[in-house]
């Protein structure tokens, strides 16, 4: 006879996503570059199983605040956005990457999430950092944006939006069931080393030294226990040439605080190459009385 109820590997109270993290290479204000990687790390997370990938802040332009990059952030309805839609139709896959985006006279940081069907929903960058205050940046709203993938609820805080006050009750009060955390997490030029630093004793310790805060999620396992939050997180990869250094890092962490999947960062400019993780995250089912219609692409009204 089949016993009801849940599993170990998952509980009765909840549901499965299978989610994926792509974690692209990127060339500072080359579109049309992380474009292709976007493509190429999009099919291979479908042809996994997944049904949400996500990229970095700021992955579609390359991080970086110079006026040539910060002046080429594009609007949803530019070219760019289009050809999104059209990797996430070809590939059935819901895709959330970063960009920098323009609407009327100001510019944000921001999350341009895409839908198969062609629909599109923007989260804004609120805690922008004082340099990106200077490169022209606004600041977005603090609301996160509750939306849906398959019927789990999703938010996105873009860096440091995860220290918005009060962020993780907004989130359980919207039913939030996974955390999306895209990251540029530049790091000085200083840190990055060369294949051959490797043989070079105070560099070999500088490099243990780094690496060892791009191998491990800290307290981030034991939150997303506490908050019955799953939580998503990709880092950009790749050298700005002028300021900082992206190691990458990204991991995949359930509701009972399961790492479900890690790529470790790099501090070897060398060794880094376009990598996709994914895996299906337990979520916690949202507690009765939420109103059933969706909130694909808005928060649903009784969960305001």
């Amino acid at each position: 006879m089949k016993k009801k109820g849940g599993t170990m590997n998952c509980p009765e109270n909840c549901r499965k996503l299978h989610v994926a993290c792509g974690q692209l290479v990127m060339r500072p204000g080359d579109i049309r570059h992380q474009m292709e990687q976007v493509e190429l790390l999009s099919k291979q997370a479908a042809d996994a199983g997944a049904r949400l990938i996500l990229f970095a802040e700021g992955a579609l332009h390359g991080y970086c605040l110079t006026p040539e990059v910060v002046s080429s952030a594009i609007t949803t309805a530019d070219p760019p956005v289009t050809e999104l839609k059209k990797i996430s139709r070809r590939n059935r896959i819901v895709i959330a990457v970063g960009a920098f985006e323009r609407s009327g006279r100001k510019r944000y940081v921001s999350q341009f999430v895409v839908w198969p069907d062609g629909g599109i929903l923007v989260q804004r960058k609120n805690r922008i950092t004082p340099d990106e205050k200077n490169a022209g940046f606004s600041v977005g709203p603090e609301r996160r944006t509750i939306f849906e993938v398959d019927g789990v609820r999703c938010a996105i805080a873009i860096c440091a939006d995860a220290g918005i006050e009060n962020l993780w009750e907004q989130l359980r009060k919207g039913r939030c069931q996974i955390s999306l955390h895209p990251c540029a997490g530049g790091g000085s030029r200083e840190e990055m080393r060369n294949p051959e630093d490797l043989s070079v004793p105070e560099l070999r310790s500088r490099y243990l030294k780094a690496m060892e805060k791009v191998c491990f999620l800290g307290d981030s396992l034991l939150r997303t226990r506490d908050m019955g939050i799953a939580m998503v997180a990709t880092n950009l990869a790749g050298d700005d040439g002028v300021a900082k250094y992206h190691p990458g890092h990204s991991s995949i962490v359930d509701s009972r605080g399961s790492l479900v999947a890690l790529h470790p960062g790099e501090y070897v400019a060398a060794f880094l190459r376009p990598v996709m993780i994914h895996g299906e995250v337990a979520v916690q089912e949202r507690p009765a009385g939420c109103c059933a219609a969706p909130a694909r692409r808005a928060t649903c009204q009784c969960c305001s």
